[in-house]
């Protein structure tokens, strides 16, 4: 029969409000390992099969309802989407578990993976700075709410210090729960209903 399409939402809500300055430059290189910036990649995209019609995951980060939200959105078809989230779930507990081993732990979170991650981080901010509507609009909407301005501009200096120790708190604080899973099943015909994946740079 159809092979109907089926994207499905991994959603873990974050720590108190307070927390999301401090954590959102580790968040955003944590999510990088675990599945890329903007598109499917990172460990995710090397474990998925690639292809146009294949399955794949991608790193989303949010707000939601006041607080931080990190989310995964996995996407396929009816038949390939309950193990793909069992995928997403692995590589989640694989990740948290090299990151309380020491760093002479040849089993250990690699200096150079966490190394391409914060560049695929400065990479996505460097090109969202060059779309100036977009980074007006974030800068206008952080100085309406009472927000650090600051915060915006120095994201990438924030991103470049980031160490082993950062990702360790915050993967313990973020992912110390089951995810929320919000799933989207379209209409026979029609398209799936959640927006194209995104990683915003600054939680609003």
């Amino acid at each position: 029969g159809e092979r109907r399409p089926r994207a499905d939402r991994l959603a873990w809500p974050g720590p108190a409000l307070a927390a999301r300055a401090e954590d959102e430059a580790p968040v955003a290189v944590l999510m990088a390992i675990l599945a890329g910036v903007d598109a499917p990649g990172g460990r995710l995209g090397r474990v998925l099969v690639a292809g146009p019609a294949a399955p794949s995951a991608v790193a989303v980060r949010e707000a939601w309802l006041g607080r931080g939200l990190c989310q995964v959105v996995v996407t396929g078809d009816e038949a390939s989407i309950d193990p793909l989230q069992q995928v997403v779930r692995d590589q989640v507990v694989t990740l948290l578990a090299q990151l309380d081993l020491p760093a002479e732990d040849p089993k250990a979170l690699p200096e150079s993976e966490v190394a391409t991650a914060k560049a695929m981080c400065a990479v996505a901010c460097a090109l969202a700075e060059e779309d100036v509507g977009a980074t007006t609009r974030r800068h206008a909407t952080a100085l309406l709410i009472g927000a650090n301005l600051e915060r915006e501009i120095d994201f990438a200096a924030r991103v470049a210090a980031v160490g082993v120790a950062d990702l360790r708190r915050v993967a313990r604080a973020w992912f110390a729960g089951d995810p929320v899973i919000v799933v989207d099943k379209p209409r026979r015909g029609d398209q799936t209903a959640l927006p194209a994946p995104v990683l915003p740079l600054a939680l609003t």
